[in-house]
C-alpha cells in the first residue's frame, strides 16, 4: 500500500526565499528598517553625548549608515527593482530614519530647554531639503515607469 501523503518536514520553520528572489527582498525591508533605525539611534545618542554638536563623529557616523544603505542596495536591489514600488520604499526607509532621527533629536534638545548648535543648520535644513528633492525625483520616475497598478514580470 503507497501513501499520496507528503513527508513531514524536518524542519517546521518557513524556508527563507533565494536571496536573490524578490520574496527575500521583500522580506529583507523590515530587518532594514531595523538596521537603520538602530543606526540612527546611535547616531543620536552619540551626538547627544558629544554635547550636542554635530561636528566630524557624526558626519562620519552618517557617511557609515550610508554606506550600510549602499551595501543593502547593492545586494538587494536587483530583486527590489522587481518589487512594485521596492527602490523607492527602500529609499523612504532610508529618508524617513535619517531625517526623522535628527527631527526628534532636535525636538528633544528644544523640549528640554537645551536648544540647537548653529551646527545643527546643515542637518535641519539643507540635507532633508535638498535629498527631499532627490527623493521626489525618485518617485515621479517611479510613477512614470510604472504607476500604482502596472505590474512586472
Amino acid at each position: 500500500m503507497t501513501s499520496t501523503s507528503h513527508p513531514l518536514p524536518s524542519d517546521p520553520r518557513p524556508a527563507r526565499p533565494p536571496a536573490g528572489s524578490t520574496d527575500a527582498a521583500l522580506h529583507s525591508l523590515l530587518p532594514y528598517l531595523g538596521a537603520l533605525v538602530l543606526a540612527c539611534l546611535a547616531l543620536q545618542v552619540t551626538i547627544a553625548l558629544t554635547g550636542g554638536r554635530i561636528a566630524l563623529l557624526a558626519a562620519l557616523l552618517t557617511a557609515v549608515i550610508a554606506a550600510g544603505a549602499a551595501i543593502y542596495l547593492g545586494t538587494r536591489g536587483r530583486a527590489l527593482g522587481r518589487l512594485r514600488f521596492g527602490l523607492l520604499i527602500a529609499h523612504a526607509l532610508l529618508y524617513v530614519s535619517v531625517n526623522g532621527s535628527f527631527a526628534l533629536h532636535a525636538f528633544v534638545r528644544s523640549a528640554l530647554g537645551e536648544g540647537l548648535d548653529p551646527s545643527w543648520g546643515g542637518p535641519m535644513l539643507a540635507m532633508p531639503g535638498i535629498w527631499a528633492l532627490g527623493f521626489l525625483t525618485h518617485a515621479a520616475g517611479s510613477l512614470a515607469g510604472r504607476g500604482f497598478e502596472a505590474g512586472r514580470a
